[in-house]
């Protein structure tokens, strides 16, 4: 739960080697932007190895990586992506689309919780889906901020 906790909060950290003129970009990324965008995995990776355990590493290192083997830079697929890195993506996908951002307004949460679930199997596991889709929607607001 440590390392969980520990990946939580440090799977983003990255972030800071991405321009931010591409990061807040109002509109649609270009393919091009999008590849710069994903830099942040390495980056974070690069950045926690030094002082943390290869458990958080691998949970930042695969954070992105779809259950199906849908992302193009991913090379594990299913139950070989590390657990914590699964339940980071679901709780991540709906921080992302339950918050406001340069490009687009934040969804109402029940619909983020569809978007989900429509993902289940193919971006995140089903198993994480089910678990978070259980939780109380107020305590998912108030894990998340």
């Amino acid at each position: 739960m440590e390392n969980l906790r520990c990946s939580s909060l440090l799977h983003d950290v990255g972030k800071i080697a991405v321009e931010q003129v591409i990061q807040n970009k109002p509109g649609t990324l270009t393919p091009h932007e999008y590849e710069h965008i994903m830099i942040h995995v390495q980056a974070g990776v690069d950045i926690v190895k030094p002082i943390v355990n290869e458990n958080i590493v691998q949970m930042i290192e695969h954070h992105h990586d779809h259950y199906d083997g849908g992302n193009p830079y991913q090379v594990v697929t299913k139950e070989t992506i590390p657990l914590g890195a699964r339940i980071i993506a679901v709780a991540d996908a709906f921080d992302a689309m339950t918050s406001d951002r340069p490009y687009r307004s934040s969804m109402r949460a029940a619909e983020a919780m569809k978007e989900i679930q429509r993902c289940a199997s193919t971006q995140f596991d089903p198993a994480i889906v089910g678990t978070f889709l259980k939780i109380p929607l107020n305590e998912i607001k108030s894990i998340l901020g």
